[in-house]
């Protein structure tokens, strides 16, 4: 997982989480059969509903006021039509065991195809490349009540027209699904652990500072682990 941070002005911050957790497409006529190694999600409103699932972690956030959290998906295929996002109820499913009747291989969704809740957002597609969904609500709540691990459920159901769009999965060689939260927080973004006078940061990634800042001097080492200042 990449982590990118953009430091700005009055501690805001963007955090993007580059791949999630854990993602599958749960396929309606062929209930048993489990996709979690796909390179590939689903959204399909045709003779055979398709549904994706999708997880992300972002408590390397820390404490924090969230201001807005974006889905994003790159889209390859193109039956155009609407694709509704939702927070995913039962959040206990597995990437590897999840199929159109069990979430975990084992044992029944409560609904099959998996129970998920209101729609936090529905973008028409009709071309393919990069899409966006709000998903704020979702990640407030996860913030609030599941450690900031947010589930999410990808799907076409209740829409109009015969929908099919198919989108990489975090299983593809690149264009992965993303989570771009914005939020303010501590002076530094908060996955730095204070220790003494110093901040020591772990993760992979890049932060970019921008507008003002105050002076001071940020050393680190990278992941070969020669020191930079």
């Amino acid at each position: 997982m990449l982590v990118i941070l953009s430091v700005g002005q009055a501690n805001a911050v963007s955090l993007t989480i580059s791949s999630p957790d854990a993602d599958t497409y749960l396929k309606g006529d062929d209930v048993n059969t489990n996709f979690g190694s796909s390179f590939e999600l689903r959204s399909k409103k045709q003779s055979a509903t398709i549904h994706s699932a999708i997880r992300f972690d972002f408590s390397e956030m820390g404490t924090a006021s969230i201001t807005s959290a974006t889905l994003r998906l790159n889209c390859f295929s193109v039956t155009a039509g609407d694709v509704n996002v939702a927070r995913l109820t039962t959040t206990a499913w597995t990437e590897l065991g999840a199929t159109w009747s069990k979430y975990d291989g084992t044992n029944n969704w409560p609904v099959a195809g998996g129970d998920y809740g209101a729609t936090e957002d529905t973008q028409t597609i009709n071309t393919t490349g990069w899409h966006e969904w709000d998903v704020l609500t979702a990640v407030e709540w996860a913030y609030d009540n599941t450690a900031s691990v947010v589930d999410l459920m990808i799907h076409s159901d209740g829409v109009g027209g015969t929908p099919f769009l198919r989108f990489y999965s975090r299983d593809h060689t690149d264009s992965w699904p993303q989570l771009v939260i914005e939020y303010t927080g501590p002076d530094t973004a908060s996955v730095c652990n204070n220790i003494g006078t110093k901040d020591y940061c772990d993760f992979e990634g890049t932060i970019l500072f921008n507008g003002s800042a105050d002076a001071g001097t940020i050393s680190y080492q990278d992941n070969t682990g020669t020191s930079q200042y």
